[in-house]
């Protein structure tokens, strides 16, 4: 897998750079199985209205990838960067939708800056399909972001997974796949687990894809945010407030 260096490109890019005003770009990508794209989108949308009302990023790009019916072995499996990987993020070729996005921010002379992954994938892996996927996740899943910080160069960004299942029989399929996921995050302060499997969130229990998918998407940034993003100190905003009314007198 070729590695980018973000700091390396950069510094090839300063000739054609320095002419502009730099700005920081703070990138966001969603991404997973059919519930990733299902009902237009809604939950990709989701996440990048709230993320851009929030205000709390520089000039926010937020990236949407999915890969219906697929296993998580897609995107890494046995140490390997998968197609589904290749795809989303980085390869050889320049292609990967993080990785081109990147490559475009910096050519436009600006910082590009990967705050986040939100996640919504595992329908493939739970109970009644894979059982070898739920155990073998964990590791592949730590593969991945191992991979993903070695091509950005950085490992400061954070991520959401979400809970996933339908019930079958009077059982949650997801319930399996879901502690794994739980496993992840309790052991990972980069991540955080979003509960999706009751209302209002999960509105037919029996459909896979049976969710209110931009509620789940606006709360998923919620959590995150809170989650992630600390907030200002008092200190700050005092000063922020001083500079405001400064900025009024002089007016």
């Amino acid at each position: 897998m070729l590695k980018l260096s973000l700091k390396a490109v950069s510094v090839g890019c300063v000739a054609y750079s320095s002419s502009l005003q730099a700005a920081d770009v703070d990138i966001f990508l969603t991404g997973g199985q059919s519930n990733a794209e299902w009902n237009s989108y809604a939950w990709y949308q989701g996440v990048s209205d709230e993320i851009t009302s929030s205000g709390l990023y520089s000039n926010p790009v937020v990236l949407q990838t999915s890969h219906s019916g697929r296993p998580f072995g897609d995107w890494f499996n046995d140490g390997v960067a998968e197609i589904h990987y290749q795809a989303d993020f980085f390869n050889d070729s320049g292609t990967g939708v993080l990785q081109s996005k990147i490559n475009e921010i910096i050519a436009a002379g600006d910082t590009p800056r990967f705050k986040g992954l939100f996640w919504f994938q595992g329908e493939a892996d739970a109970k009644g399909k894979d059982s070898g996927s739920v155990v073998l996740y964990p590791s592949r899943w730590s593969d991945m972001l191992d991979e993903l910080d070695s091509d950005l160069g950085y490992s400061d960004w954070n991520y959401l997974m979400n809970t996933v299942g339908r019930i079958d029989a009077g059982e949650n399929t997801g319930e399996e796949i879901n502690a794994t996921f739980k496993e992840i995050t309790d052991n990972d302060s980069r991540g955080v687990l979003f509960e999706t499997q009751s209302l209002p969130y999960k509105t037919a229990p029996e459909d896979i894809h049976g969710y209110d998918h931009n509620l789940v998407g606006t709360d998923n940034v919620t959590l995150f945010n809170a989650t992630f993003v600390p907030e200002p100190s008092t200190a700050l905003l005092s000063l922020m407030s001083f500079g405001f009314l400064a900025l009024r007198r002089r007016r």
